[in-house]
């Protein structure tokens, strides 16, 4: 069964205070259809555990059987990942590995791509496509996130422990 938008926002909202774009640059309740998920943004790191723990398993809105699924989008101890990428050419050769770094509540409407790129360059150096064969930075406006893709694991991780 389909949920919509305020169904989520009517359940989670009694937990506590959820982003609102102006103050937060997030929408509260973010419905991804292709994935058949939603990401809801509260203000709070303790209003969202509370969320989690009171809506597991709830039936809202339309939702029958099993009711809901909660977990968290982003786990804040995730570690920078070893990464390649292999050419199917085989007079070609691998490319040199490259530290990816998922980052949150990036809306492309909001944010200059060079503004972003030169905030995670001062932690270290960024992949270059002609070298990794990935971009350095990745905007995904469908799910108001971005790749960030190092060179070097420190440099990566880095990032990752001064920006959470």
């Amino acid at each position: 069964e389909r949920i919509d938008a305020k169904d989520l926002w009517e359940a989670f909202a009694r937990f506590g205070d959820m982003c609102k774009p102006r103050d937060h640059g997030a929408r509260a309740v973010e419905i991804l259809p292709d994935s058949k998920a939603a990401i809801v943004n509260f203000a709070s790191y303790e209003h969202a555990c509370a969320a989690l723990k009171g809506l597991q398993g709830a039936l809202i809105g339309k939702i029958t059987r099993p009711g809901l699924i909660i977990s968290w989008h982003k786990r804040h101890e995730e570690l920078p990942q070893k990464q390649t990428v292999t050419s199917n050419d085989k007079n070609s050769k691998d490319r040199p590995p490259f530290f990816g770094l998922w980052v949150g509540n990036v809306h492309a409407s909001l944010v200059d791509e060079d503004e972003f790129r030169r905030a995670f360059e001062k932690f270290g150096e960024l992949c270059q496509p002609q070298v990794h064969g990935v971009p350095s930075i990745n905007i995904l406006p469908e799910s108001s996130s971005a790749f960030v893709n190092f060179s070097r694991y420190d440099d990566a991780n880095a990032a990752r422990k001064c920006l959470q």
